[in-house]
């Protein structure tokens, strides 16, 4: 699973004072890596909020949609951290979301 990039696990180091955790399945119960399961989540939000401001800056009126392949977010870990919060009707036309 991609988590790990010297970006990912430097920022989440200076933020929680520790490495973070390997996941070794996909499977697994978020509730046993809460800081990894908000941290992850809100880093894609942040970034693909920053994406999207950007291309406004340009173009004030584009539109922007999330597509996942159906199972991509079908497992317990991977549907709490591939979803940020920010991802809703206000600043998406349509997600397609498990």
């Amino acid at each position: 699973m991609p988590y790990y990039d010297a970006y990912t696990t430097s920022i989440f180091a200076a933020t929680y004072g520790r490495p973070m955790q390997v996941f070794t399945n996909r499977s697994v119960s978020p509730a046993l890596f809460p800081h990894e399961a908000q941290f992850l989540p809100g880093l894609i939000g942040t970034f693909t909020t920053a994406i999207m401001n950007f291309v406004r800056q340009t173009f004030p009126n584009t539109k922007f949609e999330v597509l996942y392949p159906p199972d991509v977010n079908n497992t317990p870990l991977n549907g709490a951290v591939n979803l940020p919060a920010t991802w809703n009707a206000s600043t998406l036309i349509h997600a397609r979301l498990p």
